[in-house]
This record gives C-alpha cells, sequence and structure tokens, in this order.
C-alpha cells in the first residue's frame, strides 16, 4: 500500500476519534443528545472514509480531502437550519 494512502487514512481515522471525543465530553457536561448524533454521525463518515482511503477509492463528497473539511464553512443545508 501506497505511503501516503496510509498516512491520509490515518489523518481521517485520528478526526473521527476527535468527533467521538468531542461526543463523549459533552454527554458527560451537558447530556446534549442532538449534538451527540451529529458527532457520531460525523465520525463514522470520517471512519469510513478512512477505510475507503485504504482500499484505494477517493472518498466522494463535500468532505473528500481533509484540507476542505478543516477549512470549510458549514455547508448550505446546516446553515439554512439556523
Amino acid at each position: 500500500m501506497d505511503e501516503a494512502f496510509r498516512r491520509q487514512a490515518e489523518e481521517w481515522f485520528e478526526r473521527g476519534r476527535h468527533d467521538i471525543e468531542t461526543a463523549q465530553l459533552i454527554y458527560e457536561q451537558y447530556g446534549y443528545t442532538d449534538s451527540i448524533v451529529y458527532h457520531i454521525q460525523q465520525a463514522i463518515e470520517k471512519y469510513l472514509k478512512g477505510y475507503l482511503v485504504l482500499r484505494g477509492r477517493k472518498p466522494q463528497g463535500h468532505m473528500s480531502s481533509m484540507r476542505s473539511s478543516i477549512t470549510s464553512r458549514p455547508s448550505t443545508t446546516a446553515s439554512a437550519i439556523f
């Protein structure tokens, strides 16, 4: 396996772990289930994208690279809710 693919997958996995840790903190401090569900869904998406990268597939969608997921603004769908 290409080292670059492995590194990119590890970045997705690390960001997924951050979402899980965030969900745990929110649960322990506030118990906001809507926020917990959001972060768990994000973690699942990031773990799936890491898996796809490991399998040699490029993730599709609005978060197809680590750079765009870090610097992008919320989607218009999310901003329309608020």
